[in-house]
């Protein structure tokens, strides 16, 4: 699958460069595995990263909105859920 690979690309430059934790939450809440993708919008969150403000709005994490942590998320972004 096209979207495994992304991520395991993503993982590997994530050792060795920065890598915007957004780009693997894209891959993870594509595939369905929302807790991971949870997470990485968390490291996001910690590292204050500006392009977190529409993440309430991005239609690629709308399978999130249920998800508790990606609310608290939210919250600590001060964003509308």
């Amino acid at each position: 699958m096209q979207a495994r690979r992304i991520l395991t690309q993503l993982d590997e430059r994530t050792r060795r460069e920065y890598v915007a934790p957004l780009d693997s939450a894209y891959v993870l809440a594509g595939l369905g595995e929302h807790d991971a993708a949870v997470q990485r919008l968390e490291q996001a969150a910690q590292d204050h990263a500006v392009w977190m403000r529409n993440i309430n709005i991005d239609p690629r994490f709308k399978p999130l909105l249920g998800h508790p942590r990606f609310r608290v998320v939210l919250r600590k972004l001060n964003l509308p859920d």
